[in-house]
Order: C-alpha cells, then structure tokens, then sequence
C-alpha cells in the first residue's frame, strides 16, 4: 500500500460541533494527500548514498508545481 493509496481509506467523520470542523478537516485530508504524493515520488531517491539537497531541492519543486506553500 502507498501513502497515496492510505489516503483514499475510508475517513473518520469529524466533529460537526464546531463550526471550524468540516473546512479545517478538510484542508488537512488535501495536505495530507498532496504530502503522501510527494513521498512516493521521493521513494526513488531515498537511498543510502541520497543527498539531502537533491531531497530539498525535490520537494521545494514539488511543492511549487502543486502551488503549495514549503515549510521551512
């Protein structure tokens, strides 16, 4: 199973009591899912000899081509 397909596994329902509940976990499912995306494009290049630039540089450019927001 990939982080991707983790991702698509039935959801918990959220708390309707807050207001804030449904668009907060709704964003985070987006972010979660964009971020399994992203380690399973890095799963080739993680390997004992990898470089730690090449990863950042890697996922700076993924976040960028799906107009997310790096951490830093």
């Amino acid at each position: 199973m990939s982080y991707v397909d983790a991702a698509l596994a039935p959801q918990r329902k959220p708390d309707r009591s807050s207001s804030t509940a449904l668009p907060l976990s709704e964003g985070m499912r987006k972010a979660g899912r964009l971020v399994a995306r992203c380690l399973d494009m890095l799963a080739d290049e993680v390997r004992p000899e990898f470089r730690p630039k090449k990863i950042d540089r890697l996922v700076f450019e993924f976040a960028m081509d799906h107009q997310a927001t790096p951490g830093r």
